[in-house]
């Protein structure tokens, strides 16, 4: 993650994120792992929803 300050004017500050695609894969990849446990989505039973469909159904909210 890379942080830089664009903007330095008396109270006013603007800051520049960068994060990099692979960490935030990562990081999804890990939240999916946790929610397969929990997740109850008609078709599968509780608990067992494979983490591809965890994360086509997030991309295609209802």
């Amino acid at each position: 993650m890379q942080v830089t300050e664009t903007l330095n004017e008396g109270l006013k500050r603007k800051l520049s994120v960068t994060i990099p695609a692979a960490d935030l894969n990562t990081r999804l990849d890990a939240k999916l792992q946790e929610l397969k446990g929990q997740a109850n989505i008609k078709g599968f039973r509780p608990g067992k929803v494979p983490t591809a469909h965890l994360r086509r159904s997030m991309a295609d909210p209802p």
